[in-house]
């Protein structure tokens, strides 16, 4: 039977395309020396006292805040209790208050070392963080994206942007910030973030770094656990924690009947840089580049996840199930199953077309014509057409334009319709310029010298 870590080794071997990182204050921690400042109950002792110093908060309303913070027993619900007395004493006057007192305590944490970040980096896979720190950025020089920004967002957990997420906001951006009740509700009660929760847990494997079990307990965590106990009990993929050797029996204990598998990293806190390296230089020894075996791998995926995106998003609408359809019809691409992936995406969006928004239609059409331009060119050429009849009369957006007038001309050329594909290139050199209008001009010249006509231009 395999070992939890060898389990891991797997996905990361097979499946490091499909997996991010959520990265917890242990990670910060170990990147700035252990700075007190980047500790919950830190951070809440200098809001204290900025609240004191800053806004002459009287002394005997910070003196039960500080006792909930000495108080070994205190639960993470009492410390959100003291972060929303501090948000509240912060924001009283003017809202920019909290805000300067952010940037004041996390600009004294710096990165003194980086090798816990970088040993993350060599997995090759996106980090996401619940810290509002910018440790991991610095290091990495990439930006950040808040758990507000939803385009951003979006990009990101589709793989199609570098950069590190901040699932509980960031300290340049205050708004962003959970650390009040009033702030957990309102990212507990922000429907598309929490869609986006649990579509990674859904389709992605998630490896947990440097979280403890108070952090993954709070409301925003432990409400999405609770989900997931009941909405991944039928799944077989699994999501992964780090833990210290001592700590395994109390995860095991908490992750009891949640597909998350706890791996030990060490004894200490320090040896947890070393398992990364390590743990990255075990998956590059196995990787070997079998195509076979990959896409055999992929189709099993592929094979499970197919139908349950449609039992899971199908009640959302159209537009979410055919956005994940489309990147998993992508892997499975990807791994050379370009035939089935191309003809099923086809055939689902011709079955929700009619519920999305024109906008919606174009892209995913757009993106079916292309996959089956080199399979099948005759129903490419009927997808190209259909656009051209929904969007009738109207102005396509420059991308969009340029695109479809792309695909017209290729398909047209792997039908060897000649003439339509000369009209095609005519149209798009009236739209175009620099270099690719240069390369249609070359193509032009080279069609019409295969139509055997090419004494016309002397």
């Amino acid at each position: 039977m395999s070992t939890p870590q060898e389990l891991l080794e797997r996905d990361l071997e097979h499946s490091h395309h499909n997996m991010i990182v959520i990265a917890g204050i242990g990670v910060t921690l170990a990147t700035c020396d252990n700075n007190k400042n980047a500790t919950w109950k830190g951070l809440l002792e200098h809001g204290l006292r900025y609240c004191k110093d800053y806004c002459s908060t009287d002394k005997s309303r910070i003196s039960p805040q500080e006792k909930i913070l000495k108080n070994r027993k205190s639960l993470s619900g009492d410390l959100i209790g003291v972060g929303e007395f501090i948000t509240r004493e912060l924001t009283n006057d003017r809202s920019g208050i909290f805000g300067k007192w952010l940037v004041e305590v996390f600009d004294t944490v710096n990165n003194v070392d980086n090798s816990v970040i970088n040993s993350l980096a060599n997995l090759d896979i996106n980090i996401a963080t619940t810290n509002y720190d910018g440790v991991i950025e610095k290091a990495l020089n990439l930006h950040a994206i808040t758990w507000k920004d939803v385009a951003s967002a979006t990009e990101f957990l589709r793989n199609r942007s570098r950069a590190i997420l901040h699932l509980h906001g960031h300290y340049k951006t205050p708004e962003t910030v959970i650390l009040g009740a009033s702030s957990y509700s309102q990212i507990c009660n922000d429907v598309h973030f929490q869609e986006k929760l649990r579509a990674t847990l859904l389709f992605k494997t998630v490896i947990f770094v440097g979280c403890g079990i108070d952090g993954l307990s709070d409301p925003n965590f432990g409400s999405l656990f609770d989900w997931a106990q009941d909405a991944l009990e039928q799944c077989s993929h699994q999501h992964y924690v780090l833990v210290k050797e001592s700590e395994l029996t109390i995860w095991q204990q908490r992750l009891r009947g949640i597909p998350v598998k706890a791996v030990s990293y060490g004894s200490t806190h320090s040896e947890l840089a070393s398992f990364l390296t390590q743990l990255g230089s075990n998956v590059r020894k196995k990787i070997v580049v079998d195509p076979l075996a990959r896409l055999n791998d992929v189709q099993l995926s592929y094979e499970t996840m197919w139908p349950l995106l449609e039992n899971k998003l199908g009640i959302q609408g159209s537009r979410a199930l055919l956005s994940e359809s489309m990147q998993l019809a992508k892997s499975l691409m990807d791994a050379g199953g370009k035939l089935r992936a191309a003809l099923d995406f086809h055939s689902r969006l011709n079955k929700y077309k009619k519920t999305l928004l024109n906008n919606d239609y174009l892209e995913f059409a757009l993106f079916s014509a292309e996959s089956l331009l080199n399979i099948e060119p005759r129903l490419t050429y009927t997808i190209i057409e259909e656009i051209r009849s929904v969007f009738k009369g109207s102005i396509l957006p420059g991308k969009y334009f340029s695109k479809l007038a792309d695909l017209s001309i290729r398909c047209l050329d792997a039908l060897c319709a000649y003439s339509e594909t000369l009209i095609q290139i005519d149209i798009a050199l009236e739209a175009t310029d620099g270099d690719e209008n240069e390369r249609l001009q070359a193509e032009r010249a080279e069609i019409t010298f295969l139509q055997g006509d090419f004494l016309n231009g002397y």
